[in-house]
């Protein structure tokens, strides 16, 4: 499997649990902290990300 391939997998799946989270964690405190366009950019491209991984499937 590519590095890069994994490490974006993985970053997908954190992405998605932070995401998910109600519940203040350190990772979505984390979010928290950043910038609202900053998460909105990031979430913009997870999106992308995962529609490239269906359209593959």
């Amino acid at each position: 499997m590519n590095n890069e391939v994994f490490r974006k997998s993985k970053f997908e799946k954190i992405m998605r649990r932070r995401l998910n989270l109600s519940k203040p964690t350190s990772s979505s405190i984390k979010m928290n902290d950043m910038k609202f366009d900053e998460k909105v950019t990031m979430i913009k491209k997870m999106r992308n990300r995962i529609k490239e991984a269906k359209d593959m499937i």
